[in-house]
């Protein structure tokens, strides 16, 4: 039987003899300087220094203490309760191993016994090294390669931004294991998939992600169904409405779990206590209570956050996601769950009014079950890492950008100053127009210390090259941070080559950095370099897939270059991760044009009204064009099949655009295309009458702009809906068997027709010569509205 080394199973681990004896810590304290300052020097062979033969020697007991060293920087950090320095055997390690854990950015500051993860990476890095024939037992390498897995992901999490040299490592180490091979069950293997899964959605590989989740549910004897039943969820409420739910359909008939490894109802579910809105809401179904196993509710769990990464949020979106949440809550008691779970119904509620104070206390409470020592430790480690449990830090972070959100800004730079979050210290106080106090703040910190990320955060407040140049130096060249603040500060001030510059160096360190690769491709169509701004948007994109700006811009090339087919498939892309950027839609609805796919321009032109209140006219007007004219679309069926919603979309415009002349216009001639289909003569003179009232208000609009026979444009435009106007008024009255109503069209026809040719012979009369001093196209249109009046 295999040794299993998985957090699920640490049990057994921790009942046995502990690792650190004192034969190990004196290898340790003889070795580890040497190995550690050997990562960044030339020359040696660290698997030759006595650590490195001991684990040649024992790869069984190496194994094993890289596995309680990881169990206890789990618990250290993630979990709880944290222990004391007095029992921490490694302690004495301390400085080296932030030292280790520091290259090339640093790790933060107040996580606990870092020694831990420090020790854990050499063993089993050495171990690897040691195994490179193949000398101990293809499991035991599996089961290193895992733990390693885990080891290198807390790493990451203890950084500010992404590691590309730790993402370098971790796709290694997937690419060279297949997770589930080795292990006996099925707990076993949802656990590392799932870790591989959250790892992959944090380096925004979105197909590995959904590939890893569905061979998880693969070990599942339950699928979920995400539906609507209809309930009520205020105290108030009437009438049923579908409220979004989550049910469970069995794969096959299998016994149910006898029990869980967890709590009752710890951490505590903080209940809603509001005086609209229900605790949870009353469904006229009743959902069957299903007690899954612990790793059916964690795939439940992540599934949720794929979800959620697979489109831009949306309240729709959220709702889906708290009903993967409210399940698992209901299904399973693993403390990991239950706090990755509430920590994310936390976040999602943070900005809901109505429950924005469940939200701070659940996440005061989940600080709380961090440091309650009455609760067995060993229980809380299983599926820890696999449901993104974060880090004790972040949870009190999360607290206090609640708080900061919701006015309470002291006690949210009370808690960010114990946390020694400075850039959330920094915000706070430029939020309050206290920026003299993050200053003082920060060089009260160099003063203690100087590094690179203090005098990076200096050079955000001074907007300071010189000291972005300074954390430059301090960090021997290797602070890719240093570097894109730079470059973002000169590309404010607009200079975009040295911004480039800048960014470039920094991209040379870390080239996972998609907001970086955003800022250069932003400098890159600056500079008309429209090639190289495309390869930037593309690393940002593949990136950071969910960055709509980048979207956007890729879709400006594209549409810039005229390849229209290309610009179309990326904005869709963008839309996917901005869906209330106007911008966005603005370029979408002009490729949707270009392509010809006019029910998606219609769309576009929907959501640019409800988001920016206006559309560009010249758009509409070729959409007109392609109606009325029957142009084939990108499907090569007649555009004409769409004049009904075209008018739907022009009845919703004149609402809200209610003085635009030209819409109105073009409102008119979609209805004087319905004239040919004009089943009889009462039918004729009611689309006529349709007509004349639009070209009315189209004119009325036109000849409200002040000078407007003074610009040319204006004056053509005005012009030509007169001669519109008075052509379709004609036809009224030749339509029209009433003498009454014909001599009323006639009459208002007329005195249009006067005001505007009496309008642009007062203001346009050149009076030296005595002629129009007009264009010839205005003198033309002019020439036949006179000829119109003259006939009436």
């Amino acid at each position: 039987m295999t040794t299993d080394t998985s957090t699920a199973r640490s049990s057994d681990t921790t009942s046995s003899p502990s690792p650190w004896t004192p034969e190990i810590l004196a290898i340790l304290a003889e070795s580890l300087n040497a190995i550690v300052y050997h990562s960044s020097a030339a020359g040696g062979d660290v698997c030759a220094t006595p650590l490195g033969r001991w684990i040649a020697a024992n790869p069984s007991e190496a194994l094993l203490a890289a596995t309680e060293a990881s169990q206890a920087f789990l618990r250290e950090n993630f979990t709880g309760p944290p222990s004391s320095v007095a029992s921490n055997p490694l302690h004495p390690f301390h400085d080296v191993a932030v030292k280790f854990l520091s290259d090339p950015e640093p790790i933060y500051r107040l996580c606990r016994a870092p020694e831990y993860l420090a020790v854990g990476i050499v063993i089993l890095e050495l171990l690897r090294s040691a195994d490179g024939s193949g000398k101990y037992h293809s499991t035991s390498r599996h089961q290193a390669n895992v733990v390693l897995i885990q080891l290198y992901w807390m790493q990451q999490c203890t950084l500010e931004e992404k590691s590309a040299v730790l993402h370098q490592k971790i796709s290694a180490l997937l690419n060279e294991i297949k997770l589930a091979g080795e292990s006996e069950n099925d707990s076993a293997a949802v656990e590392h998939l799932l870790l591989a899964c959250i790892i992959s959605l944090y380096y925004s590989d979105l197909i590995k992600a959904n590939e890893y989740l569905a061979e998880a549910k693969s070990h599942c004897r339950h699928s979920s169904l995400l539906t609507g039943i209809l309930g009520k969820r205020t105290r108030f409420q009437e009438q049923e409405y579908a409220q979004l739910v989550v049910e469970l359909q069995r794969a096959e008939t299998v016994p149910e779990p006898a029990s869980q490894i967890g709590f009752s109802n710890f951490p505590v579910n903080v209940a809603l206590d509001d005086d609209t809105l229900l605790k949870e809401a009353e469904l006229t179904k009743d959902l069957p209570h299903t007690l899954l196993a612990d790793h059916e509710a964690a795939v439940l769990l992540v599934e949720g956050l794929v979800s959620r990464r697979k489109r831009a949020r949306t309240t729709l979106q959220d709702e889906e996601h708290l009903a993967y949440i409210q399940l698992a809550l209901h299904s399973s008691n693993c403390y990991a769950i239950r706090s990755s779970a509430l920590f994310d119904r936390s976040r999602l509620e943070g900005d809901k009014s109505r429950r924005t104070t469940r939200a701070m206390q659940q996440l005061e409470v989940l600080m709380m079950s961090f440091r309650d020592t009455t609760h067995d430790p060993i229980l809380r480690a299983p599926f820890a890492l696999a449901v993104n449990v974060p880090p004790s830090w972040k949870v009190e972070e999360a607290l206090g950008f609640l708080l900061l959100q919701n006015g309470i800004t002291n006690e949210a730079i009370n808690i960010f100053t114990s946390l020694e979050l400075w850039e959330d210290v920094i915000e706070c106080y430029q939020r309050v127009g206290q920026k003299v106090k993050a200053e003082d703040l920060i060089m009260k910190e160099l003063a203690k210390e100087e590094t690179a990320v203090m005098w990076c955060r200096l050079g955000d407040i001074r907007e300071d090259v010189a000291c972005y140049d300074k954390a430059w130096e301090l960090s021997q060249h290797r602070s890719a941070r240093s570097r894109r603040d730079l470059g973002r500060l000169l590309l404010r001030r607009q200079d975009y080559q040295g911004a480039a510059d800048a960014l470039r160096q920094g991209l040379d360190i870390n080239a996972i950095d998609a907001g970086a690769w955003f800022s250069m491709g932003y400098c890159q169509l600056k500079l008309g370099e429209f090639g190289q701004a495309e390869l930037s948007l593309r690393r940002c994109v593949n990136l950071d897939p969910d960055n709509a700006l980048a979207w956007n811009n890729l879709g400006s090339i594209a549409l810039r270059g005229q390849d229209y087919n290309k610009a179309y498939r990326i904005l869709q892309d963008s839309i996917k991760a901005d869906y209330d950027n106007w911008n966005v839609w603005d370029n979408y609805q002009n490729a949707c044009l270009k392509v010809k796919d006019f029910e998606e321009e219609i769309k576009a032109c929907y959501r640019l009204l409800e988001l920016k209140g206006r559309l560009n006219v010249d758009s509409l007007g070729l959409l007109v064009a392609a109606v009325i004219d029957g142009v084939a679309d990108i499907h090569g069926v007649s555009a004409a099949r769409l004049l009904p919603k075209v008018k739907e979309l022009f009845g919703a415009m004149s609402v809200k655009l209610t003085d635009n002349s030209k819409v109105w216009y073009l409102y008119g001639k979609l209805n004087a295309s319905e004239l040919e289909r004009a089943a009889d003569e009462t039918a004729r003179k009611e689309v006529l009458q349709a007509v004349v009232m639009k070209l009315q208000r189209s004119f009325r609009c036109a000849v409200k702009e002040t000078d407007w026979e003074r610009e040319d444009y204006s004056l053509i435009n005005t012009l030509n809906v007169a001669k519109e106007l008075g052509n379709y008024q004609r036809l009224l009255i030749a339509a029209e068997t009433d003498d009454t109503e014909q001599r009323s069209v006639r009459s208002s026809c007329r005195v249009m027709l006067d005001s505007v040719i009496s309008r642009v012979e007062k203001s346009c009369t050149n009076f030296a010569t005595g002629g129009l001093a007009v264009s010839e196209e205005a003198a033309s249109l002019l020439t036949d509205i006179r000829a119109m009046r003259a006939q009436l």
